[in-house]
C-alpha cells in the first residue's frame, strides 16, 4: 500500500479570482450606487418588488416598456430602471461592495448606446454581472478546495 504525501500550499494570486456559480446579477434586478460612506454598491432586488413600490404614474411607464417588444425597449428598462435606483435601493435585499470603475462604467452607460455598427445599428452594454460564490450563511466570498484542486491540476498538465 502507498504511503501518503501531504504537501502543504502556501498560494498568492496574481490577479483577482472569481469563482463563479452560473448565475448572473441582470440589469433588471440591480442598481449601483454610492452607499451612505460613500462606496459604490450593487443593490440586489425583486423585480416585483420593484414594480410595487413605483407610484401609478411609473408603474404605466414601466409597463409602456415592458410591452414593447423592439430590442432596444430592454436598454430603455435598464435606464429606467437606473433613474427610480432610490426605489430600488429601498426594496434591496442584498447590498455587494463593488470597484469604483465599475460603478462609473455603469452610471456612465447604463440604458445609453455605447457604440454603433456598421448600418448604423445601436449596441448597449449588456451589464450583466457574474455571481462570485459566497458562503450561504456569512456571504463572504469562498474559494472552493474543488476550484484549487482544479486550478493546480490544470496547472500541473499544462507544465
Amino acid at each position: 500500500m502507498k504511503e501518503l504525501i501531504t504537501y502543504k500550499l502556501k498560494l498568492t494570486t496574481l490577479s483577482p479570482v472569481h469563482i463563479g456559480t452560473g448565475e448572473d446579477f441582470e440589469p433588471t434586478n440591480y442598481v449601483i450606487d454610492l452607499d451612505a460612506e460613500k462606496k459604490p454598491k450593487l443593490y440586489e432586488f425583486n423585480e416585483v418588488d420593484f414594480f410595487k413600490a413605483l407610484d401609478a404614474q411609473k408603474r404605466q411607464e414601466f409597463s409602456q416598456i415592458v410591452g414593447n417588444p423592439h430590442y432596444a425597449s430592454r436598454f430603455k428598462l435598464y435606464g429606467f430602471i437606473h433613474q427610480n435606483k432610490e426605489i430600488a435601493k429601498k426594496v434591496a435585499f442584498r447590498k455587494v461592495q463593488v470597484l469604483p470603475e465599475v460603478a462609473l462604467e455603469y452610471s456612465q452607460k447604463i440604458g445609453k448606446v455605447v457604440q454603433k455598427e456598421g448600418g448604423g445599428k445601436n449596441v448597449f452594454n449588456d451589464f450583466k454581472i457574474a455571481k462570485t460564490y459566497t458562503s450561504p450563511n456569512g456571504h463572504k466570498a469562498v474559494l472552493l478546495g474543488s476550484s484549487l484542486k482544479g486550478s493546480i491540476s490544470t496547472a500541473y498538465q499544462e507544465a
